[in-house]
């Protein structure tokens, strides 16, 4: 999210598109992080599913299908950082409407952060709920 900003900081479309072009390695840099920030959703879901089953299995398999929600919404993010690293890298002379790439652009620097973090947020409740309750880490 840190690079992310410092690459899209800049009042208006116009001014976020040339933050992207002028740093690009930052952008690609989130599109990795993304990426492994997805899998790392998906893994600690899945592993502690395995581990909180035995206090509540029902309760276990709703926090890891949050954790797995929000592995799914990271993941739908990261063609949104590619279109954008694209629409900042298109050259002057190739772009026939501005306005159409200045519309794109906006909806793609549009915040999907708090619908991810609710699903991360109530995965993690759960999860620690029934770590607490089955004793498994010390209150």
């Amino acid at each position: 999210m840190v690079l992310f900003g410092r690459a899209t900081g800049g009042d208006g479309v116009a001014a976020q598109l040339a933050g992207i072009a002028q740093h690009p390695t930052e952008m690609r840099v989130t599109v990795v992080l993304d990426l492994l920030c997805c899998f790392s959703a998906l893994v600690l879901g899945v592993t502690l599913y395995t581990i909180t089953r035995v206090q509540d299995s029902a309760l276990a398999m709703l926090a890891m299908v949050c954790r797995i929600g929000e592995g799914f919404l990271v993941a739908t993010g990261i063609p949104k950082t590619l279109g954008l690293l694209w629409l900042a890298s298109t050259p002057g002379a190739d772009v026939q409407d501005t306005a159409s790439i200045q519309a794109l652009s906006a909806y793609l620097l549009r915040d999907n952060v708090a619908l991810t973090s609710t699903f991360f947020a109530v995965g993690s409740l759960i999860f620690s709920w029934l770590l607490l309750r089955g004793r498994m880490i010390p209150a």
